[in-house]
């Protein structure tokens, strides 16, 4: 967890000394937490902790955003979280072959 957030800082630290004007971090579904209704959206990343297997990646990538939006009120940079999202349903290929 910990070079997780070192780098996410470093990332971001040195966007702001740089003056990037946009910089877009990619957070994971793994951010949400392990007990949780669905549907999920991004107001629920916080409303527990994430699945175990996962942990120290998983609130690292929560800390990013959260550094994002303290860029942006402290600094008015522009940098913004995105969450890919995994989908799956009728018609998926579920044969690796």
């Amino acid at each position: 967890m910990l070079q997780n957030l070192q780098i996410n800082d470093n990332v971001l630290q040195t966007s702001y000394e740089y003056k990037c004007a946009k910089v877009v971090s990619c957070l994971s579904t793994c951010i949400f937490p392990d007990k949780i209704t669905y549907p999920i959206d991004e107001t629920m990343i916080h409303n527990g902790p994430p699945h175990s297997s996962n942990y120290g990646y998983s609130y690292a990538k929560r800390l990013i955003d959260i550094q994002n939006h303290a860029y942006y009120d402290k600094h008015g940079c522009m940098f913004i979280s995105v969450i890919p999202c995994n989908i799956f349903g009728p018609h998926d290929n579920y044969k690796p072959d």
